[in-house]
């Protein structure tokens, strides 16, 4: 009778802790330092393509105009520049892909920028983000 009453006395001491959490719920680790620094990460992302899309803006833009300007070249520096052009055009191309890939990414995931990430709805629709959805 003794080993009963202390193997259920140590089952009651084993148990009490989860009986007691259990009342107030599970509690919901810290993760705002990880926030911050996937917060930090997206943003410095979305900045440096920003930053690479103006530059192969203004290269392209620059080819175009040594094509147009250059009249009288030989036909392999036409070829070159038109091979700047193609280039350029191409870059651009990598470029906004590489922007939608981190669009989708953070739309995806949930994780915003200073709180203010707000996804392409369509028209007439506007973002809810309490429900996370286009409304």
């Amino acid at each position: 009778m003794k080993k009963i009453v202390i193997s259920v006395l140590a089952l009651a001491l084993l148990v009490a802790p989860a009986v007691a959490l259990a009342q107030f719920g599970s509690p919901q680790p810290n993760t705002t330092y990880i926030n911050s620094w996937v917060d930090q990460l997206i943003l410095w992302t979305q900045r440096a393509v920003t930053f690479l899309m103006v530059l192969a803006t203004i290269y392209f833009i620059w080819a175009v105009i040594k094509y147009i300007t250059d009249k009288g070249d030989k036909p392999e520096n036409v070829a070159v520049k038109r091979g700047a052009m193609l280039r350029g055009i191409i870059g651009l191309a990598v470029i906004v892909g590489v922007w939608g890939i981190v669009r989708i990414l953070t739309s995806v995931f949930g994780v915003s920028t200073g709180g203010s990430f707000d996804p392409a709805c369509p028209p007439g629709q506007v973002w809810s983000p309490m429900e996370r959805i286009c409304r």
